[in-house]
């Protein structure tokens, strides 16, 4: 019998590196709390989103049959994960 494992679906950068989870007013360490990142400094709340590359703006993740893409609505075109920046937006 085979088993098959499903994989959670991920951002195309990693939520642990540090140089990500900084506080971008005050550069301490956010804190990961569930989906967002917490600052104790300030006590604001970020969130982690995929930019284009190109243009800048802020992507639509599409996910279809297993794959997951990314789609940028000013470039209109769809984006590789090797073409998503990293983001800490304020929530």
């Amino acid at each position: 019998m085979r088993l098959s494992r499903r994989l959670p679906l991920r951002m195309p950068f990693s939520s642990t590196d540090m140089s990500e989870r900084l506080c971008p007013e005050h550069g301490t360490v956010l804190e990961l709390r569930g989906k967002l990142f917490h600052c104790s400094q300030c006590t604001a709340d970020y969130r982690l989103s995929g930019h284009c590359e190109d243009c800048g703006r802020e992507l639509e993740r599409v996910a279809a049959c297993g794959a997951s893409n990314w789609w940028c609505n000013t470039c209109n075109e769809l984006k590789s994960k090797s073409r998503v920046r990293p983001v800490l937006v304020k929530v």
